[in-house]
């Protein structure tokens, strides 16, 4: 009930009759869904056009709507568990490992130039610094960082991000969001095929149709930010 009054706290919860406490909860498949959207978008990895494919919405804007309130309810891959058989532990444990992983092989060993400013830090240090250590001892050292929470990684479009606070950009899919963030690392493949991506699904909206309009828009956008780092195929 509690929870329910901190997403949604325009409703008289507590007024209901069918949501008294002690009754049998009223489940129906609307609820689960809601669930679904809300946890799902709280989570942080999984996208507005994900949620729009799982939940079959004709529209991004349905999803959004389901998932209203979701910034104020509980992150449940976050919790901590006391059990280590438990999912939330197990995936926590596998989701480190695997940003880790991501991080050193993406960022730290990777031959191309990053962008960014933490691209630009890496640039000058950890990849200068990485040259003499054996692999499986830096996998360690990024493992380690993480757990201790001095490292943070999330991937994105374009790149990259070592920020551990929640981005409203990078949930609600705005690709240029990562501009000038300071834990940002842009990577020039990535850009370019996301431009390529872009550059198809402008081809399949109908011609002079506002979505053709929109999307037109955010390739200029995508194009240019290319050319502003330099990034040329």
């Amino acid at each position: 009930m509690i929870e329910l009054e901190s997403m949604a706290p325009g409703r008289a919860w507590r007024a209901l009759a069918e949501f008294s406490v002690g009754q049998p909860w009223p489940l129906t498949i609307h609820q689960i869904r809601r669930s679904t959207a809300i946890y799902a978008i709280r989570s942080g990895i999984v996208s507005l056009p994900a949620l729009k494919h799982i939940l079959h919405h004709i529209t991004i804007e349905m999803s959004l709507y389901y998932a209203r309130g979701s910034s104020f309810a509980r992150d449940l891959l976050k919790e901590s568990s006391n059990s280590k058989s438990a999912f939330v532990h197990v995936y926590q444990s596998a989701e480190l490992q695997v940003r880790a992983w991501q991080y050193a092989n993406e960022f730290i060993l990777t031959d191309e130039v990053l962008h960014g400013p933490h691209g630009l830090w890496l640039k000058g240090k950890a990849k200068d610094s990485s040259k003499t250590i054996p692999y499986a001892e830096l996998l360690e050292d990024t493992l380690k960082r993480m757990k201790r929470g001095e490292l943070h990684y999330q991937p994105t479009p374009v790149g990259g991000c070592t920020s551990g606070e929640v981005c409203h950009k990078r949930i609600s899919v705005n690709f240029l969001g990562c501009d000038g963030c300071k834990s940002a690392a842009i990577k020039p493949s990535k850009v370019l095929k996301l431009i390529e991506v872009q550059k198809v699904l402008v081809s399949h909206c109908d011609v002079d149709s506002p979505e053709r309009n929109a999307e037109n828009q955010t390739l200029f956008e995508l194009t240019e930010f290319a050319q502003t780092m330099g990034i040329s195929a």
